[in-house]
């Protein structure tokens, strides 16, 4: 069995699901009339899965297969869609507070979390990236990654408008981000923090400028179609 972190279709697969899954309920319209999708799960299904993000429809259902079987997810079908649950949900969250209240509330200190080459069966050992917390600043910088313990070095730093100019450098045929406003500059840092907690546990470190740059390149050489 190839390590997880190693299979770059599975690892854009599961952030996909991570990143699609609903933060909060919603009620949706389906063609089985309104139904409540709660929070950690999606409506999809193998074909638009495989639509959204690039893969085989038969890629796709392997890997939601796998990642059934290790317990990371779980899904109700209906039909033409399914409901998929993200399992443990919460753990993959920290306690995102948005730049307008950072001056009334206090993050937590960070724990340290060990690396992991393989997904582990029982995902009641992930923790959440309450790292991400300490990242975010009032002048709008993510801080790429903890610290290390082998390190007493500060890591570099990544502003909201870095990871736009790498967006637009390497997409250039990708939609425009004309305006870095407070909604979105907002939107980069739940992205950033969801992501992190995904490479804390694959990778062993924090989501960094690098790894925004080759998700990137990874989108541009097999997702053409999202742009054309």
């Amino acid at each position: 069995d190839v390590p997880f972190y190693k299979d770059a279709e599975a690892a854009h697969l599961w952030v996909h699901l991570i990143l699609k899954a609903k933060h909060t309920p919603e009620y949706v319209m389906t063609d089985a009339g309104e139904i409540l999708v709660g929070r950690g799960k999606l409506l999809g299904g193998r074909n638009s899965l495989a639509f959204e993000t690039g893969l085989k429809p038969d890629r796709v259902q392997y890997l939601l297969r796998k990642f059934k079987k290790l317990g990371m997810i779980d899904w109700v079908s209906h039909g033409k869609f399914s409901v998929f649950s993200v399992e443990k949900y919460d753990d993959y969250q920290s306690n995102f507070v948005p730049a307008d209240y950072q001056q009334i509330t206090t993050s937590k200190p960070a724990i340290p979390m060990p690396a992991s080459n393989t997904v582990p069966a029982d995902y009641q050992q992930i923790t959440t990236d309450k790292e991400y917390n300490n990242s975010i600043s009032n002048t709008d910088v993510l801080e790429s990654t903890a610290a290390d313990k082998k390190s007493d070095k500060k890591k570099p730093s990544v502003s909201c408008q870095d990871v736009v100019d790498a967006y637009h450098e390497i997409l250039p045929e990708a939609p425009k981000i004309r305006a870095l406003n407070d909604k979105r500059k907002n939107q980069i840092r739940t992205f950033w923090r969801k992501a992190g907690v995904i490479t804390r546990q694959l990778d062993g470190h924090g989501f960094t400028m690098q790894d925004w740059r080759n998700y990137l390149s990874y989108v541009g050489e097999n997702c053409r179609w999202m742009f054309e």
